[in-house]
Parts: C-alpha cells; structure tokens; sequence
C-alpha cells in the first residue's frame, strides 16, 4: 500500500545537485513520517508512474491471506476496496494528494482494474449493515471483519 504522496517537482527545476536533493529528502522523510505510521514502509520516488519527482511511502509486501487469530483459519485481510487510486477515482472523495493511498502488487507492478473491480464487488457483496441512532459507539476490530 502506497499510504503517502508527496510531489517533489521543485527538485527538477535545480540547475545542479538533483540526485543529492532528492536522496537526502527521501532519507529525511523516511526518518520523519515513517514512524508515524506504525509500518514498515519504504520511500520510492515514481512507484505510480505518474510523476517522476512524487515521492511515496510504500509499505512492504504483505500477504491478503493471513491466520485468524482464534480459529487458525485463513482469512482474506486486504484493504484494497478502501486504498485502491483506481477506486477512489471512481467515487465521490475530498482527500488531498498527500494523502492519496493505492494498491500495488508486491513488485510495485499495478492490479488490473477487473481484478480490483472483483476484490470490490466481493467486499460489497459481504457487507453488513448496522442500524445505528444518535449516541450510538461501535468499535470494530478490523482484523476480524474484514
């Protein structure tokens, strides 16, 4: 999951010292932000291949297949039908770009839009409403309902 977007363009109008600017921001911001967000990730400039100077926290490859914790049954854990860009820029979404989230295979290669139209389809299809009133709390353990 790309979970991070920062647009870096300023670095290529430098007359000299581009590959120094942008190795020393990546570290920076690896030191700065990464911690924040409780992951492993790792800063990778273009990994969308829309922009050449965007800067993007990846988090490391994770399995969608994981163990419940009291069954032991595999279970599917993936947030693809809430982090895909190919998703969100198909519905209504007021998220900045720095905030701006995707999906990727685990070699940063992109999920076909029909394979991330069936994970969502499935998803939906698996949804369980819950009536609530004013006042109402949930807490939701998402490990154990997605």
């Amino acid at each position: 999951i790309s979970v991070s977007n920062l647009d870096l363009n300023f670095i290529g109008a430098l007359p000299f010292g581009q590959e120094a600017v942008k190795e020393s921001l990546q570290d920076l911001i690896l030191k700065v932000v990464a911690p924040k967000f409780e992951m492993d990730l790792e800063m990778v400039y273009g990994a969308d291949q829309s922009n050449p100077w965007r800067l993007q926290a990846i988090e490391h490859a994770q399995s969608p297949i994981n163990t419940h914790p009291v069954t032991g049954q595999p279970v599917w854990f993936c947030n693809l039908h809430n982090h895909s860009r190919y998703l969100r820029d198909r519905r209504p979404c007021t998220i900045p770009e720095v905030g701006m989230t995707d999906v990727y295979h685990g070699d940063l290669g992109q999920i076909a839009p029909e394979d991330v139209e069936h994970i969502n389809k499935v998803c939906e299809r698996n949804m369980v409403p819950i009536m609530m009133e004013t006042g109402d709390v949930i807490l939701l353990d998402n490990y154990r309902v997605l």
